[in-house]
């Protein structure tokens, strides 16, 4: 199932990639948002 010779790796199989896919399509898998520092003494280097 979860090996070099699997061609859906990192994924069981091709159903599995394609929830996967699905998942981030309707974006209900999102990435976190890193929010601007909004401290105006807060010095970027």
């Amino acid at each position: 199932m979860y090996g070099p010779n699997n061609r859906f790796r990192p994924f069981c199989d091709e159903r599995c990639k394609n929830m996967d896919l699905g998942a981030w399509a309707s974006e209900r898998f999102k990435l976190p948002e890193q929010l601007p520092n909004r401290d105006p003494d807060f010095e970027q280097s």
